[in-house]
């Protein structure tokens, strides 16, 4: 994440990447000072956002979601 909009938003707790190719999400949450945590998690595994108490398993988050089966050709 940029500076630009740490400095913007300085309440800004915690963001989350959900992966569009595989059933991974990443979360980064806000450490001390200028720190910020990352933590991955794969399909099986459940995702909390502590800043509006939110929790739920990462299948949720792509229920009905079809990924792509790639080819790759020598």
């Amino acid at each position: 994440m940029s500076r630009c909009v740490r400095s913007l938003f300085p309440s800004f707790q915690e963001y989350v990447l959900v992966d569009s190719e595989s059933t991974s999400v990443e979360i980064y949450r806000r450490g001390e000072g200028k720190m910020w945590l990352w933590n991955f998690y794969k399909a099986w595994e459940a995702i909390a956002l502590e800043s509006i108490e939110f929790q739920c398993h990462i299948e949720l988050l792509y229920a009905g979601v079809a990924f792509e089966v790639r080819s790759y050709q020598k």
